[in-house]
């Protein structure tokens, strides 16, 4: 786990709630999770997962999501998992 993800859990454990978009800026979350999707080239997640996983709203996850696959860094496959485009 990065360390702006560990940043992220620690933040969310003191708040006791997810995080939502306007606690950090989404470019940041984008730049965390495409950190982390490198460091784990197989990595496949769902967006609940991403909620689960980075202590994320739904709201957050989305859009984080939908930008890395417009920026063809992430592709959704058919039963909806997110993966690093070209991996299969």
């Amino acid at each position: 786990m990065s360390s702006f993800a560990r940043d992220c859990v620690s933040v969310e454990e003191k708040k006791g709630l997810a995080m939502l978009a306007t606690d950090i800026d989404i470019s940041d979350c984008v730049r965390m999770i495409r950190a982390e999707y490198l460091e784990m080239p197989g990595l496949s997640l769902t967006t609940r997962q991403c909620e689960r996983l980075w202590h994320l709203d739904a709201e957050t996850c989305t859009k984080v999501f939908d930008r890395l696959v417009d920026d063809h860094f992430l592709r959704r496959t058919d039963d909806d998992m997110y993966v690093k485009a070209g991996c299969e």
